[in-house]
């Protein structure tokens, strides 16, 4: 079952639950845009850090590239991060 952004009820309101099904639950509808995904980017690689600031810990930056699946004989996959 999908929900929509508007539902119905004598009336055309917003949802209180934004669209959702199980296709998007890895990234559990993550949205966003190209700033702030290169912001990501650049925390990433400075392990961590941006502008100065600290946004994770470094061990669970250091987590996050560690293996946690077996994809196949090739690939692994650690928290979010495809590992080839």
């Amino acid at each position: 079952l999908c929900v929509s952004p508007h539902t119905w009820r004598e009336e055309y309101l917003v949802s209180e639950h934004y669209p959702y099904n199980r296709g998007h639950a890895p990234s559990s509808t993550l949205n966003s845009n190209a700033i702030e995904l290169s912001h990501w980017i650049i925390a990433n690689l400075n392990q961590g850090e941006f502008k100065g600031h600290r946004i994770l810990r470094k061990e669970t930056h250091a987590q996050s590239w560690r293996s946690s699946v077996t994809i196949d004989a090739h690939r692994n996959m650690g928290l979010s991060w495809f590992l080839e």
